[in-house]
């Protein structure tokens, strides 16, 4: 079974700048002229320019009246000029045919209407998958910085807060009360002593100046 056809009307865009339509739209009623000459090129567009007497009525033109719904008077001056300005011609019997609507005609069969809209969904649907991969990829990104930033200040909390492990000794924190070294490990023997002996040494703080050692031996 054959598939259906689409037809449609292709207007140049130069239409209205054609001397055949502006000669039309001189005549009484031009405009009205050049609407029903769109509806009969309309009216052809499925049976190749040619619109049918089905003496039905007495004559081709009132046919064409009451399929339009226009006046019999303005089909038939419309009629008559697109003959006289060869746009139309009446075949032997008494059919009307459109000369220029085979150059204005476009068509294209059910097959290739679904392919051409297959198409145009697949672009569209791949345009739509692009820009989300587009915008995931933006947000993960800002994502990634921020975790790795985060990363970095947990690393640095966790190395000051560093667990001691089991079994690791600990290291005794020695007091400085003096910036010379030397003289700082004498008087932390001397207070050692003192300890050992009962006569420790309560009050001191440690300081950072070389004073007089001998002043701190009562």
């Amino acid at each position: 079974m054959a598939g259906k056809r689409y037809y449609w009307l292709k207007l140049q865009v130069g239409f209205f700048q054609e001397l055949i339509i502006k000669q039309l739209r001189t005549l009484p009623e031009g405009d009205s002229i050049v609407l029903l000459y769109l509806k009969l090129l309309l009216k052809a567009i499925n049976t190749e320019g040619i619109i049918y007497y089905q003496n039905i009525l007495p004559s081709l033109d009132e046919e064409i009246a009451l399929d339009t719904g226009e006046k019999p008077a303005l089909v038939k001056l419309t009629i008559s000029a697109l003959c006289q300005y060869h746009a139309a011609v009446f075949l032997d019997d008494q059919s009307l045919q459109l000369l220029y609507l085979e150059d204005m005609v476009g068509s294209e069969s059910t097959s290739a209407a679904r392919v051409r809209n297959h198409r145009a969904n697949q672009k569209l649907i791949k345009e739509k998958e692009q820009a989300a991969l587009q915008c995931n990829a933006t947000v993960t990104e800002g994502n990634i910085t921020e975790i790795s930033g985060s990363t970095e200040i947990e690393n640095s909390e966790k190395e000051e807060k560093k667990p001691k492990k089991e079994g690791e000794p600990e290291i005794e924190e020695i007091p400085s009360y003096f910036a010379d070294t030397v003289l700082n490990s004498m008087f932390l023997s001397y207070l050692e002593y003192r300890k050992e002996n009962g006569k420790e040494v309560e009050g001191l703080y440690p300081c950072f100046y070389n004073v007089d050692f001998l002043n701190y031996f009562p």
